[in-house]
């Protein structure tokens, strides 16, 4: 099932504030997603209201991504506390 993951251009910026445990803990998640998109990690759920969106609870903070099974992608949208995702994925998906 060979998915690819792309960033949205904040990710990084906001990957390096983390710590190194975080940071880890996000790149097995994302390596779960890869390695079965269909099946969700645990402490994730779909989005209302966005087809194919999902969150995943790493601690306080949320991992939004969308998965695009036609073109075999996974695209990173967000990460961040509760209520700044949320904003910021308005922003990008509305």
């Amino acid at each position: 099932m060979n998915y690819e993951i792309v960033y949205h251009k904040n990710f990084f910026k906001d990957i390096r504030k983390l710590s190194t445990i975080k940071q880890g803990k996000i790149k097995e998640i994302l390596r779960e997603i890869l390695n079965i998109p269909t099946v969700l990690p645990p402490n994730s759920q779909a989005l209302k209201g966005y087809d194919r969106t999902f969150r995943t609870r790493v601690g306080k903070l949320r991992l939004i991504y969308h998965i695009n099974h036609d073109k075999k992608e996974v695209y990173v949208l967000g990460l961040d506390t509760r209520g700044e995702v949320y904003k910021i994925i308005r922003r990008l998906l509305d």
